[in-house]
Parts: structure tokens; C-alpha cells; sequence
């Protein structure tokens, strides 16, 4: 598994922890956010998002190039 499917997939769980929290277990975005160590806002965000909202989010994650890899491949 390379690091971008490892991200990706951590990023899917995050997403499903905190929806199954909030909807199944009724806990408040504060405390999903303390309990998975996290900011507030990120919860709230990815509460907002339904699964093909957030799909299309991730996915977009994933295209991003790395700046600091680029730049890291220079020094090398």
C-alpha cells in the first residue's frame, strides 16, 4: 500500500468514525473532535459532507502535487 492509499484510506475511516459518532452515539462535534484529536472545525466540515461530497473532497486530496516533495527530490 503506498502512502497516498494509506492516507486515503485513514482519511475514509476519520470520515466514517466521526459520522457514526455524532449519528448512532449522538456525541457533540467538540467531542468527537477531543476523543479523535483533531480540530473542531474538521468534524463540523466532514459532518457537512455527504459520502459523494466527500469522495469528490478526497479525491481531490489526492491530486494535489507536493510542493515539498518536489523540492525534496532537488536535494537529493
Amino acid at each position: 500500500m503506498t502512502e497516498k492509499e494509506y492516507k486515503t484510506l485513514n482519511r475514509y475511516i476519520m470520515y466514517d468514525t466521526i459520522h457514526r459518532l455524532r449519528h448512532e452515539e449522538h456525541k457533540s462535534i467538540q467531542w468527537i473532535a477531543d476523543y479523535l484529536g483533531i480540530n473542531f472545525r474538521t468534524v463540523k466540515k466532514y459532518l457537512e459532507m455527504d459520502p459523494k461530497e466527500f469522495e469528490q473532497y478526497s479525491n481531490s486530496l489526492n491530486e494535489r502535487d507536493c510542493i515539498l516533495g518536489a523540492i525534496q527530490g532537488l536535494h537529493r
